[in-house]
């Protein structure tokens, strides 16, 4: 997913999500996140997830693909938003993991691909984990604020928008 925007001098230039997503881990001063991918991701596309993030200077200390339970378990990655999984999500499931699985090592939590939907279980998470925690989403929504020049705190929607 991609997003056009104009730039200062009046052209267009793409964004992509993930862009956001690394400068919103920035933001929040984490350099080693534990990388938390959706179970549409392959195993290809956990791998490069994991690789980008290196490549721009912020080393996974640890990734995570998420069970989205037993009545997805025998779909292959690549099937299971198409099977409407996208809208199944329970975001309790999502929470108990992550906090189980989250390394010691990971000084934040990165939720990446902009299909979870986690938004109410970031601050929970930043409590909890006693870290930022940084969704895809949330992190394209700061990103869109701060560009708009709007610097307000949006409280219950974790550290990064406060």
């Amino acid at each position: 997913m991609t997003s056009s925007q104009p730039s200062s001098s009046g052209e267009t230039f793409t964004r992509f999500p993930w862009l956001d997503c690394v400068a919103a881990l920035r933001a929040s001063g984490v350099k080693r996140p534990f990388l938390v991918l959706p179970p549409w991701f392959n195993d290809v596309a956990v791998a490069a997830g994991a690789a980008y993030y290196a490549d721009q200077g912020i080393t996974p200390a640890g990734h995570y693909r998420y069970d989205p339970g037993r009545k997805w378990r025998d779909l292959p990655p690549g099937d299971l938003y198409g099977h409407g999984m996208g809208f199944e999500q329970e975001i309790e499931p999502l929470y108990a993991q992550i906090r189980a699985a989250c390394p010691d090592a990971a000084d934040g939590v990165l939720i990446a691909g902009t299909g979870f939907r986690c938004v109410g279980i970031l601050d929970a998470l930043e409590r909890d984990l006693l870290r930022p925690v940084v969704s895809a989403n949330q992190a394209s929504l700061w990103h869109c604020l701060r560009l708009s020049g709007v610097h307000a705190p949006v409280s219950g929607y974790g550290k990064l928008l406060c």
